[in-house]
C-alpha cells in the first residue's frame, strides 16, 4: 500500500501508526461508501463495516446501488472519520481513514452469514443481534453480499495527537 500525503491536509506528524489506525477502526464506526455511478458520477451512502486483516468487509443489500455499481467496476472509495468540533469543543478531535480500493462481491452463502454475523456483532447487542440476524438470513437468500474491499491506498490522520492536555 501507498500512504502519499503529498496532496492531503493528512500529514506524516498527524498520521496514525497501524495500530491506532486498527483501534479506531474496530470501533463501531459509520463508513461513506463512494462507488462509480453508470453516468460517471460517485454514489455515496453510509454502511457499517469490519476491518479484518487489512481488508474492510460491508453487508450490502441485494437492491443496493453499490453492488450493481461494483459489478461493473470495482473501484470505491470510502471515508470513516469524526468530528468532534460538531459537539463544541474547542480542542477537538478529528481522526479519520480514507480507503481507495478494489471489491470483491463474495456470492458464497455460508461465506455471507458468518461475515454478516461478524459485522452486526460489531454494532449490535447480543439481544438485538439474534433478531437482526434471523432477518439477515432471509435478505442473505434474497441476494445480500458481503463485499470485501482490498485496500491499494490508505489515508489517516488523527489531529488529536497535537493537542496538548
Amino acid at each position: 500500500m501507498v500512504d502519499d500525503r503529498s496532496k492531503s491536509t493528512a500529514t506524516l506528524q498527524n498520521a496514525m501508526s497501524p495500530s491506532e489506525r486498527d483501534e479506531f477502526l474496530n470501533t463501531a464506526r459509520v463508513t461513506r461508501i463512494s462507488t462509480l455511478r453508470k453516468d460517471g458520477f460517485a454514489h455515496t451512502a453510509p454502511a457499517w463495516f469490519l476491518w479484518c486483516d487489512g481488508v474492510f468487509m460491508h453487508s450490502i443489500g441485494a437492491g443496493r446501488m453499490h453492488l450493481r455499481n461494483l459489478a461493473r467496476d470495482d473501484r470505491l472509495t470510502e471515508c470513516i472519520d469524526i468530528d468532534e468540533r460538531v459537539e463544541g469543543k474547542l480542542d477537538a478531535r478529528t481522526a479519520g481513514v480514507v480507503c481507495f480500493g478494489r471489491a470483491e462481491i463474495i456470492s458464497d452463502v455460508d461465506e455471507n452469514v458468518k461475515w454478516n454475523r461478524r459485522i452486526l456483532s460489531k454494532y449490535l447487542k447480543y439481544s438485538d443481534l439474534e433478531r437482526y440476524l434471523a432477518f439477515s438470513i432471509g435478505e442473505i437468500e434474497a441476494g445480500r453480499r458481503i463485499v470485501k474491499v482490498r485496500p491499494e491506498r490508505l489515508i489517516t490522520w488523527d489531529y488529536g495527537k497535537n493537542i496538548e492536555p
